[in-house]
């Protein structure tokens, strides 16, 4: 079974890691000789990943108990952070709450890289349920050009001026960035808004990251997932979709998981 959603986060290991090459040898080559600029960089990560990878899996062989990180090995970080917020805006997951959500909703990671470390839980800490949303819609609010007769139209290039967020490219003759599709918006919108995580099992598991109370209703519909058809839908009052009320999923046209508010759920495929 295949699952075709791609995670929001992907580690580009595959350049030491692929192509038959020893691992061992390549990370001493790596370490040796450096490329410029490596560390800390995607090849820095991929390294430290890799190497760290099998020490924990030469651990947990024979201690079954260490395969499963901990929330408690991220606490640091998260306090951290929190102590040096002054939190003027209170956001729908404050930050005392912070720990709790990331525990639920999050990858776990380590890694030896302390700072690699404390940047990927200061990601996930910045963009809790209502920072993400925020984020995607001034993302979503940028796709947009002015044509010279006032017309505004859906647009993408290669690049967006961070002061006043106007395409930069548009002018260029031939276009030179003119449907520069490098975004992953779609996988945004199914993965994260809508919360279809991707597992390998046949566990289907929908953890929205739309705040309560912002919107009345949305419907992911017709997804192919491990083999089925998926759908997701969250009404509020009910007489949108005239489910019921609140978060149902769907596969196959069976109804597996269900919950009266935009919570994680979870439900065995059939």
């Amino acid at each position: 079974m295949k699952t075709i959603i791609a995670p929001l986060l992907l580690l580009a290991v595959s350049p030491l890691m692929g192509g038959g090459l020893d691992r061992a040898d390549e990370r001493e080559r790596f370490r040796d000789n450096p490329p410029p600029g490596a560390q800390p960089g995607v090849l820095g990560m991929a390294a430290c990943c890799a190497t760290s990878l099998e020490k924990r899996q030469e651990a947990t062989r024979s201690q079954p108990d260490r395969a499963t990180l901990k929330p408690g090995q991220f606490r640091q970080y998260v306090e951290n952070f929190n102590r040096n917020d002054r939190e003027t805006v209170v956001n729908h997951v404050p930050n005392a709450a912070a720990l709790d959500w990331m525990a639920k909703n999050i990858p776990w990671f380590e890694c030896p890289d302390a700072e690699i470390e404390e940047i990927y839980y200061f990601r996930w800490w910045t963009y809790r349920k209502k920072q993400y949303f925020d984020a995607l819609r001034t993302y979503t609010r940028s796709h947009r050009r002015k044509l010279p007769d006032g017309t505004v139209v859906p647009w993408i290039d290669e690049s967006l001026n961070p002061d006043t967020g106007v395409w930069i490219s548009t002018g260029d003759n031939p276009p030179r960035g003119k449907d520069y599709n490098h975004s992953t918006y779609c996988d945004l919108i199914i993965s994260g808004l809508v919360g279809l995580r991707p597992r390998a099992d046949d566990v289907l598991e929908v953890n929205p990251l739309v705040p309560e109370g912002t919107w009345d209703y949305f419907r992911l519909d017709r997804v192919r997932y491990h083999g089925r058809t998926v759908t997701i839908l969250y009404d509020r009052t009910g007489e949108r979709y005239g489910q019921g009320k609140g978060l149902r999923v769907y596969a196959d046209g069976r109804c597996i998981a269900q919950r009266d508010s935009l919570q994680r759920v979870t439900g065995k495929l059939p």
